[in-house]
């Protein structure tokens, strides 16, 4: 990957039609997949690919479904049905170490976080953490000092030792607040890391209690860096509001990185481990990896999304939108990567009916055109 491509989006464009040109068929014929052979969840718990494909287990192969061919016509189709779960999740945590942060302020955010490292709510996901500004304020503006987080993936809750004991060592310490720097070198390693294990969901949450003070100050630009992280291979960017910050500069960041708007935790930062949480849930209920179809080759022209409601509802068919934008506030889903997918997306209306529901059942349907938005 181009560590410059933060800088220009006509690259990000361009690279990205020369993957769709080197993924060739794949996007009709087979489905893109890569082993996760080091690091957080894809090695440790089981995320890495299968004759399954991806851990997840066909539920069986369905009848004929007739479907409405162009011209009034009806044409059949053979359909194969695997129920779907959700993908392994990893968590890129960049905490704001400055100097402000000292104090209560500090201890409660030690003490969230950490709560949330022992207490996941769940296997298949993994976290890694990173700080700023660096202990060298010489070094604070320079990206390279992010790409490489502090704690590498790490298991939860198996590992989280490692992840408390780093956090609990740390103390606040330095005057600046270099946001730009920090976010575009994480969001670096987490878009590499994404790259790695395709069909794992990896998301970075920002949590500061203040408003850039060095390296690029402007909140558009570094709100771009999301933008373009989202875009290029789907990494969402989270923001944590904590006491001193400016609630609608972290709104415009989470914002620009698919998540809407930011957490706030300014009147209590014990509330920060709740948010970990809801940041969790969101991404658990509504992203699946794909498996592969029990019979025949997996063409993405022909993959539907059912959803049934617990406690057995009427089963809907979602219909497939091009991205985020397109959904609208249409129910429905997109790829992750439409040249070569590993991963769907529900559509935020979709998202939330799933979140509401104690008991939705989300399957992939093989061998009929794909119904669209």
């Amino acid at each position: 990957m181009n560590i410059r491509f933060f800088l220009s989006p006509l690259i990000i464009a361009s690279l990205a039609l020369w993957l769709a040109g080197a993924c060739g068929a794949k996007g009709t014929t087979e489905k893109g997949s890569s082993s996760a052979t080091s690091g957080g969840s894809g090695a440790a718990d089981g995320g890495s690919t299968d004759s399954a494909g991806g851990g997840l287990d066909p539920s069986g192969v369905g009848g004929f479904n007739p479907t409405t061919a162009g011209g009034g016509g009806m044409e059949t189709c053979l359909t194969n049905e695997a129920e779907a779960t959700p993908a392994p999740l990893d968590m890129v945590v960049l905490l704001d170490r400055s100097y402000s942060m000292k104090g209560a302020k500090w201890d409660g955010t030690v003490s969230a976080i950490s709560s949330f490292f022992l207490d996941p709510g769940g296997s298949g996901i993994a976290a890694s953490l990173s700080y700023f500004p660096p202990t060298d304020a010489a070094t604070q503006c320079q990206t390279k000092v992010y790409e490489l987080p502090k704690v590498p993936a790490t298991e939860l809750p198996l590992s989280a030792s490692v992840l408390v004991n780093d956090i609990q060592a740390q103390t606040p310490g330095g005057n600046e607040t270099p946001t730009y720097a920090a976010l575009y070198g994480t969001l670096l390693y987490a878009n590499q890391y994404q790259e790695d294990h395709p069909e794992h969901t990896v998301a970075v949450v920002l949590a500061s209690d203040g408003d850039p003070t060095a390296c690029e100050q402007n909140v558009a630009t570094i709100a771009a860096l999301a933008a373009t992280a989202f875009a290029y291979n789907g990494v969402r960017t989270f923001a944590i509001a904590i006491n001193g910050s400016t609630l609608a500069n972290l709104d415009q960041i989470a914002a620009a990185g698919a998540t809407v708007k930011a957490f706030d935790v300014t009147n209590d930062v014990n509330q920060l481990k709740l948010k970990l949480q809801e940041i969790r849930t969101q991404l658990l209920a509504c992203e699946f990896t794909i498996p592969d179809p029990s019979v025949g080759a997996f063409d993405a022209t022909k993959v539907n999304v059912e959803y049934t409601p617990g406690g057995g509802g009427v089963t809907t068919t979602l219909s497939k939108a091009d991205n985020q934008a397109d959904c609208g506030n249409k129910s429905g889903w997109y790829y992750d990567v439409p040249a070569a997918p590993t991963k769907i997306t529900l559509c935020p209306a979709s998202c939330a009916s799933v979140k509401s529901d104690l008991k939705p059942k989300i399957a992939f349907l093989f061998g009929c055109p794909t119904s669209l938005n």
